[in-house]
């Protein structure tokens, strides 16, 4: 599965929410891209790949709270929890994804190069 992503992969902790038709399950992000995430969650039971999810990251500071909508789709089920591929991100929380990314990377310059060309070939297949 290595070879399919186009996106680094960091190890990142923070708590999470998944919205899944009428249940909210709570966990916390294991690993975070900009294109998806693994999530630890307490309920894995009912998941199934392939299936629409919210997802709302909570980044806590010192001096205050900020919270990250996504919507995605789960892609992975394991006992331990899911991999979700977000489907819907707005600019503000892709912002955020792309700095959590990059600084826990440590190659700011690297990640902006990987959505540079992800995006070209997101436009090359729009063109065709």
């Amino acid at each position: 599965m290595e070879g399919k992503r186009n996106f680094s992969r960091v190890l990142f902790q923070s708590k999470v929410e998944l919205l899944h038709k009428e249940r909210c399950i709570k966990g916390q992000v294991s690993n975070l891209s900009l294109k998806g995430a693994f999530l630890s969650l307490e309920k894995t039971e009912g998941l199934d790949i392939g299936e629409p999810v919210d997802i709302n990251i909570s980044l806590t500071g010192s001096t205050s709270n900020l919270s990250i909508a996504l919507e995605g789709t789960i892609k992975r089920t394991e006992p331990s929890g899911v991999g979700v591929e977000f489907t819907k991100i707005d600019m503000d929380a892709f912002s955020h994804l792309k700095h959590i990314v990059a600084l826990n990377r440590g190659d700011y310059d690297g990640v902006l190069k990987e959505y540079e060309k992800a995006s070209k070939k997101i436009q090359d297949k729009r063109g065709k």
